[in-house]
């Protein structure tokens, strides 16, 4: 079944350049770029225009010759992926030239019936020989050079001419949501659960997911990012890393997520810190529920809150991506934080919360008024003829809350100083 928009895959073998080629097509750099094998393995989808048609591109994970189990499923992600694609580009490497796995991937594309362009990457090569590709028995072969963009537009000249006249309809106003937490505490099978389908690989292998993998529903643009670990072993860990900080940047609600057999540990704090400094709302989910008797779960509840003291506004919630419990609670929740997380207060009732608790909490300065000068996050201006302490701001902010809720969502606050009324 084909998608409402069209879909423009990538498919070819690993290493041959389908994620330079999915970021210069973007112009974002969204995928990781490696020299190693198999470093993309979930599909990335992002909109694309081209000579007055837009499609959506999909970077697939590239094939691998090997029985392991988790390239079993890529493949598998691969084929779902093109089967509901207008067309297909297939990427083979002109330097290294044709090999037994592009003809294994070209007799299964052919079996598919989907229009196939090749394009053949790396021609800025002088041993690059694009004409051999001809033998895989596809009309058009493009040379291409993924890195310079040479020929890129003669390829994407071909590719519109197998999809439909229809644009990519606009971002609707859905509610950005992010998944974070350390690898293999069950984030991708919670971003599986909650949208209803396989779109992020799933496996016991540590950081199986190394981009970003994005889906939608109704209400929510989810964002699963890769585990976010206290030290890198090589620089792709550290580049997933960035744009796993980077979806925070550009999320509204974040879910970090926990494994109960697993305890809180260091990364799980500079995570919800991470988050806090960013603005963006937070809900702790405790994921892997089935696993936590439910006697034992008041106990667990509060060592989580006391571990999270810090950002103890933000709600703890028990869920299972595998029997689905908490599910619905969490949509709700990311909701409420949305919610709270764009609320704003009137000038006129901040200033008459701040007059009553100065006078039953002296701050030691003199408090001429305060305003909300921001919402998502909330960011409250307070004019004082002096520095206010912090544990006076954190009362302040505990009293905020108590009138007009801000739940997930941590409270900024700028001091303006003036001189004193006369």
């Amino acid at each position: 079944m084909r998608e409402r928009e069209p879909l423009v895959a990538i498919v070819g073998r690993v290493n041959v350049g389908k994620s330079t080629l999915f970021n210069r097509l973007i112009k974002k750099p969204l995928a990781v770029v490696d020299r190693r094998p198999g470093v993309t393995r979930d599909a990335i989808k992002k909109p694309v225009e081209h000579a007055g048609k837009s499609f959506y591109l999909v970077d697939t994970g590239g094939f691998f010759p090997i029985g392991e189990e988790l390239w079993e499923r890529v493949r598998e992600r691969i084929e779902d992926v093109v089967k509901r694609s207008s067309a297909v580009i297939f990427l083979v490497d002109g330097k290294e030239g044709l090999t037994p796995l592009d003809e294994e991937i070209a007799r299964w594309l052919h079996s598919l019936g989907v229009p196939v362009v090749v394009a053949v990457n790396k021609c800025d090569s002088s041993r690059a020989s694009p004409e051999e590709f001809y033998a895989l028995g596809f009309d058009k072969v493009i040379p291409i050079s993924a890195v310079r963009g040479t020929g890129v537009d003669e390829l994407l000249d071909e590719v519109v001419k197998h999809l439909p006249d229809a644009k990519v309809p606009k971002k609707p106003d859905k509610i950005r949501l992010a998944i974070l937490g350390k690898p293999n505490v069950g984030k991708s099978s919670l971003l599986n659960a909650l949208v209803g389908s396989p779109e992020a690989i799933v496996s016991d292998l540590p950081g199986t997911t190394r981009d970003p993998v994005e889906a939608q529903d109704a209400d929510f643009w989810f964002v699963d990012t890769a585990g976010i670990k206290r030290r890198f072993q090589d620089p792709l860990e550290y580049y997933s890393y960035v744009r796993s900080v980077r979806s925070v940047h550009f999320a509204e609600v974040v879910v970090l997520v926990l494994d109960p057999t697993q305890g809180v540990h260091k990364v799980d704090k500079k995570i919800a810190g991470m988050v806090e400094e960013e603005g963006r709302g937070l809900v702790i989910a405790v994921n892997k529920a089935d696993l936590v008797p439910k006697e034992r779960r008041a106990e667990l509840f509060e060592r989580i809150r006391d571990e999270f003291e810090f950002v103890r506004y933000a709600p703890v919630l028990f869920t299972s991506a595998k029997t689905g419990e908490g599910l619905w609670i969490l949509r709700q929740t990311a909701k409420e934080v949305h919610r709270e997380f764009h609320r704003r207060v009137s000038r006129r009732d901040l200033t008459e919360l701040l007059a009553e608790l100065a006078r039953k909490h002296s701050p030691g300065v003199v408090l001429l008024g305060m305003a909300q000068v921001s919402e998502a996050p909330p960011v409250f201006r307070i004019t004082a003829t002096g520095k206010l302490r912090q544990d006076y701001l954190r009362f302040l902010a505990s009293q905020i809350r108590q009138r007009w809720g801000f739940m997930g969502v941590p409270l900024k606050f700028e001091v303006r100083l003036a001189k004193r009324k006369v």
